[in-house]
């Protein structure tokens, strides 16, 4: 966890609405002064963070460590490429189906199907041809590792790494 940089780490800040006076002055209609308790803080000058909650920190807790993940035993007889495949990235999954040599490619997102396409396998390099809404036509190439597939994608000239885990 990370100390959140809007309350320093205490978990309360300045009322934004006093100005940390703990009161509010307000000229009346007569000219008169009049002085009364901020509504916001009741007096105390301070409100607890909007940012963090009154926690002081933000972020996950990677004091706990997250339990590996560990990967559905396949059969035998199982095609090593055929299934759900989840995306690292975004959320989404690819659904393999196996089409003669070679296999029949859709995409997933959280809006539903988002792209589709073919994939052929070479050893354990797999080569994704694929045609989305966001992106037009791409080619992936992977390499497969036990229950995952390991590679990158050229965004704007830039490799960004893709893995698929199998689900």
């Amino acid at each position: 966890m990370t100390m959140c940089a809007s309350c320093s780490g205490r978990g309360d800040t300045t009322c934004h609405s006093c100005g940390g006076r703990g009161t509010i002055q307000r000229l009346t209609s007569n000219g008169d002064m009049d002085i009364s308790t901020c509504l916001v803080c009741g007096g105390k000058r301070r409100i607890r963070c909007q940012f963090c909650g009154g926690r002081g920190t933000v972020g996950p807790d990677m004091t706990a460590p997250m339990p590996p993940k560990r990967a559905r035993p396949r059969a035998p007889d199982e095609d090593a490429l055929e299934g759900r495949w989840a995306a690292a990235q975004g959320g989404g999954y690819y659904e393999l189906v196996k089409d003669g040599s070679q296999y029949s490619v859709t995409e997933y997102g959280p809006m539903g199907e988002t792209g589709s396409g073919r994939a052929t396998r070479s050893g354990d390099v797999v080569t994704l041809h694929i045609t989305n809404m966001l992106l037009g036509a791409f080619t992936l190439s992977l390499r497969l590792k036990g229950d995952a597939l390991h590679g990158s994608l050229n965004v704007m000239g830039i490799p960004m790494p893709f893995v698929l885990t199998r689900e």
